[in-house]
């Protein structure tokens, strides 16, 4: 477990500012108050000490004379006498020493009695003044004074003075002064606290007027400065300009302004309108200035939001009367937009949806690969999602619509902002669809049923001739005649049974029975089955291209497929031959290709479209195109796909190609 420790924040960082301030300046007045009272201290000791020293030194010149005859005499007594005198009346002396006119001491006096005990004991084992640090003087003033006897020095008095009285009359001074500095100095600092409340103020209610622009007041009230008004400095009387009469904002601020020699448009007029007399009539501080640009601001702001609330209502007005049903979510798959047309094909209400539930409740879920395919390739806004196909939609009741559906997955510089969804009801569109097939089929039918009557009435025709053929050589014994004609009855009812197999497989639904078949063995089996083979007047080759692979078809019905096909072939020359009819096999990466080419009279593109969109025969009463609409409806039903390729007088291709289907998923 990682412990994160959260840095505190300064204790001046919590202080509004005016404490701030008041914070710098109290050291400061603190600082400024010490330096005058030790200045104060520092004054009154040196004034004390001197006048001591005055005092002391007047006082010893009035005792000199008898020192001076007491050190001649040797007198002994006579010194300590005066001596104690001096020191008794002296105030700051700490010590009297007397010395000789070698420099020996004679006699000594301190006021302290550890110093006079430290004093005797050094002078008794020293024949010479001693240092003072050996009896603790050494903060004592040490002054020498020469004694005199008929202008010959006689000996030396060392003098030790003190300052106590200094201190203490400096201590006390020092109070004095404090106690007297007490009162400018609580003025001072309530005189300043009133001057930065007074310099802070506007700042105070710039702040004011930011949070009140943060929390989307763009109206706030600011009290800064007196307006100016243009019109009147100027003596302007152009009342189509949009500064005229304006006192919510200043002329240098406003578009359009129709001032000579300036430009009109902000922010480029505004080095031409500092020179103006109307901005240097209004021109103040700084913080008038500021408060101007915050107007400004705020205009501009408002101008700003009345455009994209403008934009957002147009926006929303567009996608609620949208033709087509509109579903957008967030980056978290969240629903946030959900139209009238959703509200009506799905059964719900926006407020159940809207920030409750996510589009997967109305889509399939395997949507989410199709949203991830690319539509555009731009480098910053990528646009990923799926063309309009047909797809359902779930409704309240957990109903499926039919619907056509896009969506597109939307990005912005790497990142993912949602998903939106169009859709519209298809379900009277697949009705209509369906009828429009019905009809197709119908008319389809009608067409068929005439060119398949008159198949029929050609097959009778030849059914009846051979008949008859048989009839006349029963007659005369002819077996020629008769073989003859049976095989005109073979023929065409050959052509009844295939006419009524067609016709069966165009018109029933089937679902394809798939098993494993090697391609070009059933192509070979359909050869064969049809007697078409490489002996006749039309040369037919298979071939495989690839290696062998069995794949899964529904085998009968290929092979009729198939039929069709190579028999179309094998009837594309006009005189029944020669000519050459090739076919191919392949089987790839999921997908297995037939074609079936020839060399005959080809056809021409406006054939081939009557081909394929109905049924149509080049063979004239011999055929009824119904067979190509078979072989197209069973490739259909295996989810393949057929195309024709043919060029006049050099021969024609049908090419059918259907997904290769894995044989352990089948078998």
């Amino acid at each position: 477990m990682t412990m994160q420790f959260r840095r505190s924040v300064p204790l001046y960082r919590k202080l509004r500012l005016e404490s701030r301030i008041l914070l710098v300046f109290i050291p400061l007045l603190i600082l400024v108050a010490g330096i005058v009272l030790v200045a104060v201290r520092v004054t009154t000791e040196r004034y004390v000490s001197e006048v001591v020293l005055d005092q002391s030194e007047v006082m010893l010149g009035e005792q000199l004379a008898d020192l001076s005859d007491a050190v001649a005499r040797d007198d002994r007594p006579a010194l300590d006498r005066i001596l104690d005198e001096v020191l008794a009346i002296g105030g700051d002396l700490e010590y009297l020493i007397v010395l000789d006119q070698a420099g020996h001491p004679l006699t000594h006096v301190a006021s302290a009695p550890e110093m006079a005990a430290a004093l005797a004991t050094d002078l008794a084992a020293r024949s010479g003044l001693p240092y003072r640090s050996n009896w603790g003087a050494e903060a004592v003033r040490e002054d020498q004074l020469v004694l005199m006897i008929a202008d010959e020095p006689a000996g030396t008095v060392v003098v030790g003075r003190g300052d106590r009285l200094g201190r203490r009359l400096a201590n006390r001074t020092v109070l004095v002064a404090l106690a007297i500095l007490v009162v400018p100095i609580v003025m001072l600092l309530g005189i300043t606290r009133l001057m930065i409340r007074g310099a802070i103020g506007p700042l105070k209610e710039l702040t004011r007027v930011a949070e009140e622009i943060s929390t989307g007041n763009l109206d706030p009230r600011i009290d800064f400065g007196v307006h100016v008004n243009c019109w009147e400095i100027k003596d302007c009387q152009r009342t189509d300009c949009r500064a005229y009469l304006n006192f919510t904002e200043q002329c240098w601020y406003i578009d359009g302004t129709p001032c000579e020699g300036y430009e009109s448009r902000f922010p480029q007029k505004l080095a031409g309108c500092r020179g103006c007399e109307v901005y240097q009539a209004h021109r103040g501080d700084e913080v008038v200035q500021l408060a101007d640009a915050f107007k400004h601001m705020t205009n501009v702001l408002k101008g700003s939001r009345k455009e994209l609330v403008d934009s957002s209502d147009f926006q929303k007005r567009l996608i609620q009367n949208s033709f087509d049903g509109i579903i957008a979510s967030n980056e978290e798959d969240v629903i946030t937009i959900f139209n009238d047309v959703a509200e009506i094909l799905t059964g719900y209400s926006g407020e159940e949806v809207i920030g409750r539930l996510n589009w997967q409740v109305f889509f399939d879920i395997d949507l989410a690969k199709s949203l991830d395919l690319p539509l555009s390739h731009e480098p910053v806004r990528r646009l990923r999602g799926f063309s309009p196909k047909e797809s359902v939609v779930r409704n309240a009741a957990g109903e499926w619509i039919d619907v056509q559906l896009a969506g597109i997955c939307l990005f912005e510089s790497g990142l993912h902002l949602g998903n939106v969804f169009f859709f519209k009801d298809m379900r009277e569109v697949k009705t209509l669809r369906a009828n429009l097939i019905q009809s197709e089929r119908m008319t389809a039918a009608g067409r068929a049923a005439a060119s398949i009557s008159h198949s029929i009435k050609n097959i009778l025709d030849g059914l009846n001739g051979g008949i008859y053929v048989y009839k006349a050589g029963l007659r005369r014994g002819d077996e020629e005649k008769k073989t003859a004609g049976w095989g005109m009855i073979e023929r065409n009812t050959q052509i009844i049974a295939d006419l009524v197999a067609d016709l069966l497989n165009f018109a029933k639904d089937r679902k394809p029975e798939y098993e494993p078949h090697d391609p070009l063995e059933l192509v070979r089996r359909v050869v064969d089955d049809i007697g078409l083979g490489g002996d006749g007047e039309v040369n037919i080759q298979a071939r495989r291209v690839g290696p062998v692979r069995r794949v899964m078809l529904d085998g009968h019905a290929f092979h009729q497929c198939l039929g069709n096909l190579i028999r179309n072939a094998a009837e594309a020359f006009p005189t029944g031959g020669p000519g050459e009819v090739w076919i191919e096999v392949e089987v790839g990466e999921g997908w297995t290709r037939f074609s079936v080419s020839d060399n005959g009279v080809g056809m021409s593109p406006q054939t081939i479209d009557k081909i394929e969109n109905g049924m149509y025969t080049t063979k004239g009463s011999k055929g009824t195109g119904l067979g190509l609409q078979v072989s197209r409806k069973i490739v259909n039903e295996h989810r393949g796909t057929m195309t024709i390729e043919s060029r006049e007088n050099v021969g024609s291709s049908f090419v059918i190609k259907i997904p290769t289907r894995e044989l352990s998923s089948e078998m």
